[in-house]
């Protein structure tokens, strides 16, 4: 009887530790691959085009594609340059969430939207390749949007 219970005790605590040890490695996995995984911040470093916007006056919209775009170049450093603005080309920018906070360098290239820090802030998220920046600062009545693509 002692030996049949010692048996079953040992076979369940040998499946009691592969199911440990399979946890323990699970775990591990995802820690790797979280520390691997680039942030928010990091996707966003680079030189974007825009290349489509999106326009909907009351009705279903449409893309319509944009040829030379302007640019926004995101170092990693908080620095931004952009060809948006003829006179005003470059600045510093913070992430918040989905919000890019812009404070230019020239001052601020459009003084009735900035915020109280003298920022525009555009709300902005990745679908696919592209990166959506769109101003919170312009209220659409329908619906509008702005698509970039990383061009390096």
């Amino acid at each position: 009887f002692f030996s049949s219970v010692y048996y079953s005790l040992q076979s369940s605590m040998e499946c009691s530790c592969h199911y440990l040890f399979l946890t323990l490695c699970y775990v591990l996995i995802c820690i790797r691959m979280l520390n691997g995984m680039p942030t928010i911040e990091d996707s966003l470093i680079g030189t974007w085009q825009l290349s489509e916007t999106f326009f909907s006056i009351g009705g279903p919209g449409s893309w319509k594609k944009v040829e030379n775009g302007f640019s926004y170049n995101f170092e990693n450093n908080g620095l931004f340059r952009t060809t948006k603005f003829e006179d005003c080309s470059s600045g510093q920018y913070v992430v918040e969430g989905d919000k890019i906070r812009m404070k230019y360098d020239c001052g601020n290239p459009l003084p009735d939207f900035a915020n109280a820090e003298g920022e525009l802030v555009e709300q902005f998220k990745f679908i696919g390749k592209y990166l959506h920046i769109n101003p919170t600062y312009v209220s659409c009545v329908e619906a509008c949007d702005n698509r970039y693509l990383r061009v390096e």
